[in-house]
């Protein structure tokens, strides 16, 4: 998993797809961590309730 803006790992250890660059910038669900976007993790899709919420934050049971 790729992660911008820090060398910090990335608490998102599983992801389902595979990261592609984003067409107009940082996104949520584009695969890459954006910490100075707000991101806490980016599975690569846009689905909660798989640990990671659609909005790339991360989920508790």
């Amino acid at each position: 998993m790729r992660v911008l803006d820090s060398h910090i790992s990335s608490p998102c250890s599983r992801r389902s797809a595979t990261p592609r660059a984003p067409p107009t910038g940082p996104r949520c669900g584009d695969g890459v961590v954006h910490l100075a976007a707000g991101e806490q993790c980016d599975d690569g899709n846009l689905r909660g309730q798989d640990g990671r919420s659609a909005s790339c934050q991360l989920e508790l049971p």
